[in-house]
């Protein structure tokens, strides 16, 4: 009967440590998919920015772009490349 009796507590003690352990599993694992769930999103998100990126720097590329400026200063702003004669020079003084 001596032995009966220390068995008793020390089983339930061991089923409530069970119970405590698996209710952790459970919310570990609804932790991590959550988690994972939400990285899915940041990463969708992150993949938009980069395509949004890569077409902003495709288009600043676009509007910087030599040939345009060039065009843009002709016909706007009628503009030309000046004649050979045009051309004033100028000498730096020596120091």
């Amino acid at each position: 009967m001596n032995m009966r009796a220390w068995m008793v507590p020390t089983l339930f003690i061991a089923w409530i440590f069970v119970v405590i352990s698996a209710l952790m599993v459970v919310y570990c694992k609804f932790t991590l998919r959550s988690k994972v769930s939400e990285l899915q999103v940041l990463s969708s998100a992150l993949n938009g920015v980069q395509v949004e990126l890569g077409q902003l720097m495709l288009e600043q590329g676009t509007v910087a772009s030599y040939d345009r400026v060039e065009r843009i200063s002709r016909e706007s702003l009628q503009m030309r490349a000046p004649q050979y004669d045009e051309i004033v020079w100028l000498e730096l003084p020596e120091s």
